[in-house]
């Protein structure tokens, strides 16, 4: 009996083993088929992302170009009214420079070159009239030396009459 028990727990252990063994085998086949699957899905999914952002890309890049189609015409057209403005603005300056400038020159015909004119004739009458007082101080330069002789005489002709008297 106790052979039959060994011998039985012996099949028993051989029968687990195999039972283990084919198990294993099992596993590890599902796992496998599992990891192929697994890998399968994740080639679909990355195809189906890369696909999605190639599209995403597209997309955009076409909505940039519009975009930028948008913004290059209104810079275009801002442009355009700028350089119509600078320009309307360049001709009202020039006019207001001829009109300045016209008024500028009525002014100074009719108002400064008159009063230089009076200004220059009267430097002309004033420079006339001191080189006359010029003229007339030279002739009274030798006033004073002519008086101081003169004393001196009328001293000599009083000396001499005192001493005749």
């Amino acid at each position: 009996m106790k052979t039959d028990l060994r011998q039985e727990m012996a099949e028993m252990k051989t029968d687990l083993r195999q039972e283990m063994a084919e198990m294993e085998t099992g596993l590890r086949q599902e796992i496998q088929e599992t990891k192929t699957e697994l890998r399968q899905e994740m080639a679909e999914m990355e195809t189906g992302l890369r696909q999605e952002i190639q599209e995403t890309k597209t997309e955009l890049r076409q909505e940039m170009a519009e975009r930028e189609t948008g913004l290059r015409q209104e810079m275009a057209g801002r442009e355009t009214g700028l350089r119509r403005d600078m320009a309307e603005m360049k001709a009202e300056l020039r006019q207001e420079i001829r009109d300045g400038d016209a008024a500028t020159r009525m002014i100074l015909e009719n108002e400064i070159l008159p009063q230089i004119r009076i200004i220059a004739e009267n430097h002309l009458d004033l420079s006339r009239k001191l080189d006359e007082i010029r003229a007339e101080m030279k002739k009274n330069e030798l006033l004073p030396v002519r008086v101081s002789v003169l004393e001196k005489d009328v001293r000599k002709i009083k000396e001499k009459l005192a001493m005749s008297v």
